[in-house]
């Protein structure tokens, strides 16, 4: 069994292919960073995309409230939103929202 420098050379040369811890925790951290950068670029693009879908809505929305139709039936629509606040919460009640609403509303128009 020999003891000297031979043997130690053969398992030197195993434990040096191998990387070592710091080689590893970098390997890691340079992993981490990448996906962490990876993550980041899905969520802009992500966010991007629902920003512009939103405004797209908005914009569709926006010409809607402003055609004609949509003016001319508003009288209509509100006297259904107090038939169902009328039914739902009682007429006391529905005269309280509604007045509130009228006030605000003729508050803010001076």
């Amino acid at each position: 069994m020999p003891t000297g420098p031979e043997d130690s050379a053969p398992a030197r040369a195993r434990t040096s292919s191998r990387p070592t811890v710091s080689q590893r925790l970098a390997e890691a951290e340079a992993e981490i960073e990448r996906l962490r950068r990876s993550n980041d670029a899905l969520m802009n693009q992500s966010l991007n995309t629902w920003l512009v879908v939103v405004s797209d809505e908005a914009r569709a929305l926006s010409q809607v409230y402003s055609t004609v139709s949509w003016r001319i039936t508003r009288p209509l629509r509100v006297a259904r939103t107090v038939q169902t606040k009328v039914r739902e919460v009682g007429v006391t009640e529905t005269a309280a929202v509604v007045a509130a609403t009228v006030k605000r509303r003729l508050a803010t128009r001076r």
